[in-house]
């Protein structure tokens, strides 16, 4: 009778484990992840590539609103875990109003919640905001800004010819 409450016990904690957020995952979790804010999939695992073989950073182009697509390279350290990731876009044909503006800073915050295995969008929005960047620091000139919330660092650098977010583990 001994062993099987043991062994009830040791079931209850692996079970208990299993449902944790998991922070540490490799870049097919983290499209799979990001996919499930959407219900769709919008990183296809098909299309990363690395620029070397022992490349750090895999990278992959995405539409984030009709008519504007982004660059999304994620880096992962020495085990493939994923430290951090940069989204960057040019401008195009489209322009870009306040429409892609928002859905640009949308698509970060939710990489964000994917990369902290946040419970929600709205969770990593606080951290987001609390690391001082808000989609009104979105456009094509000159600006750059970096901060820290809980352990990680956020950055918006732009010029007329790009716009680039990142977020990353201290």
């Amino acid at each position: 009778m001994r062993h099987i409450k043991y062994l009830a016990l040791l079931l209850a904690v692996i079970l208990l484990c299993a449902c944790t957020r998991q922070e540490s995952i490799d870049i097919f979790a983290f499209c799979d992840r990001f996919n499930a804010f959407y219900d769709e999939e919008i990183l296809k695992t098909e299309t990363l590539f690395q620029e070397a073989d022992n490349a750090q950073e895999y990278n992959t182009e995405f539409t984030f609103y009709a008519g504007h697509t982004a660059l999304l390279s994620v880096t992962v350290d020495e085990t493939d875990t994923v430290t951090g990731f940069q989204l960057t876009v040019v401008p195009e044909d489209t322009a870009f109003d306040e429409a892609a503006k928002q859905a640009l800073f949308d698509t970060f915050v939710t990489l964000t919640a994917t990369l902290t295995a946040a419970e929600s969008t709205q969770d990593a929005l606080i951290g987001v905001t609390a690391a001082g960047i808000s989609a009104e620091n979105l456009g094509f000139a000159d600006f750059g800004y970096a901060g820290e919330y809980e352990g990680r660092q956020y950055a918006v650098f732009s010029g007329e010819q790009y716009i680039s977010l990142f977020c990353a583990a201290l």
